[in-house]
């Protein structure tokens, strides 16, 4: 998450967020999205959000999330995030 640099908007252990909702517990959690719909913070939620984030946007004045490409974060990498999220949602 830091070399990729999620952690530098979204935080993660101790770190707060400064730019993007902070990760922190958010694994398994209800999110509300611009238009109301409610998802699961879960791993599609996360791909979709790297991948094509206008797509489920959050709700709220985040700044905008870039969309991030297979060459950018590779799938591999995005999965070693998606389990760091894992552990921040048993803090």
């Amino acid at each position: 998450a830091e070399s990729v640099g999620c952690a530098g908007c979204h935080g993660g252990d101790d770190a707060p967020a400064t730019v993007g909702p902070s990760w922190n517990g958010s694994w398994g959690s209800e999110v509300v999205l611009d238009d109301g719909t409610r998802v699961l913070f879960d791993e599609e939620f996360v791909i979709s959000s790297v991948r094509t984030p206008d797509l489920q946007r959050r709700k709220g004045d985040w700044l905008h999330m870039p969309a991030f490409t297979a060459e950018q974060i590779s799938d591999t990498e995005l999965a070693d995030v998606i389990a760091y999220l894992i552990a921040l949602g048993e803090l």
